[in-house]
This record gives structure tokens, sequence and C-alpha cells, in this order.
């Protein structure tokens, strides 16, 4: 017999705003005793089925003849959305030997649970190079933790912006005003946007010039008598 696999969903399953909250109820049937098994979730819009993507993480499967398996809630923005189950073999590499049919349309409503935003530093300090007037310097985004819409970032300096669907944004990477800023001082404001709610926050970029240095001042002429006989006598000389 072959494998098979179905999917339910909870009536509610998309209640939770930005969430499939509880995740689905998968079941499988026909997979041999102690295979090491991962599933694969595909979506796709239901308006668009054409567009399929992969879902951002696999999920480890019990290795047994068969399960219901309860998936953890899955992260998706708001709309309606079709899931197709797979199962891969070992580690999660290659591609599914087993496929559940696309679900029916799934509602995701809106995002219930935005974590609040967080700006950056107000002030960001860097040094001009030897060579140029000018720096390269990191800019964080907007922190955003938690939040269940796809997030949008972006700034006033350049045309950069990225998306982060989770919203969990890593202080440690460039943010997208990191770029090359002059001398002195830019004024930058940072953005974030999640469905309806949008926040942003003005970071001062203040680049330095650590090469200058004052003026060189040469002392005055210095006039020193020798002994009679002797051709050179000793000079103590300003700084």
């Amino acid at each position: 017999a072959g494998v098979d696999i179905s999917v339910v969903f909870a009536p509610d399953a998309g209640d939770a705003g930005g969430v499939l909250a509880p995740g689905p109820l998968v079941n499988v049937t026909g997979v041999p005793s102690g295979m090491p098994l991962d599933f694969v979730v595909y979506v796709r819009e239901a308006a668009l089925p054409e567009h399929v993507s992969e879902y951002e993480e696999a999920f480890a499967v019990q290795p047994l003849p068969a399960s219901s398996y309860r998936f953890p809630d899955l992260v998706l923005p708001e709309g309606e959305w079709e899931l197709r189950f797979g199962l891969l073999e070992g580690c999660g590499e290659g591609e599914p030997f087993a496929l559940s049919p696309w679900s029916g349309a799934v509602a995701v409503g809106p995002c219930a649970n935005l974590a609040p935003f967080e700006c950056p530093a107000a002030v960001v300090r860097a040094f001009a190079s030897e060579v140029a007037c000018s720096a390269r310097v990191l800019v964080p985004d907007v922190a955003v933790g938690g939040a269940c819409h796809s997030v949008q970032l972006s700034n006033s300096y350049n045309a950069r912006s990225r998306s982060v669907l989770e919203a969990h944004v890593d202080r440690r990477r460039d943010g997208t005003a990191s770029d090359t800023y002059p001398l002195g001082s830019t004024e930058v404001t940072v953005r974030a946007a999640a469905g309806p709610v949008s926040f942003e926050c003005v970071v001062t970029v203040v680049v330095e010039d650590d090469t200058s240095f004052d003026a060189f001042v040469c002392p005055p002429p210095l006039l020193l008598a020798t002994d009679p006989g002797v051709c050179e006598a000793a000079a103590a000389l300003a700084r």
C-alpha cells in the first residue's frame, strides 16, 4: 500500500489573526516503520494558485507506521491560503516522496498581536577613513519582535527595503539604511510597516574626521654661543 497524507484544519484555525492556530492535524498512513521523516509545507494564495512557495522551515515527523501529527501554529499574512504537505526521507533533503492534495482555501485574519516597535539608538557615530571624507555606517532597522504580519522595513536615506515574514529583526545585521555617509550629521528616518500599523524613528548619523590635526607652528630661530675652540653647543628645543 502507498503512503497517504490527509490534512484537517480546525474550523477557527485562522481566527487568531496572522496565524493558523491551532496548527493543522496531518494524518499519515503507510510509512515504513522506523523510517526517519521530515515534513515540507507548500503554500499558495488561493487567488494565485500558480505562485507556490515553500514554508520557511521543515518539521520532524515521528517514525511511526501510522500516525497523526499536530503541526505547530503557522504564521501567514492576512488572506486566503491553500496548503500542501509532503514527506521527505532523512534530513529534509531532496524531493518529497509523498504529497497531500492541496487544501481548500483557509482564511487568515488580520494580525491581532502586533508587538511594540522599538527604535534603534538615536545617534550612530562613525569615523571617516584616512583617504575618504565618508564612512560606511551600520544603521539598525526598527526592532520588531513577535509580530504576525509580514513587516516592511525601509528608510529615507536610500531606496533599500526588505520584508520579514516572522518579523524578528536582528540588530546585528545591517539595516536598510546602512550605507556610506558623508562627514557631518545626517538625519535618517527608519520605518517599519505591518499591515495597517506603521512606525518610524529618526536616527542621526554622525561621521567625524579623525585624521585632522592642529596646524604646525615653527619655533623661533635659536642662536647659540659656543666656548672658544668648541664648534658645537647643546640646545633645548621647545615642543
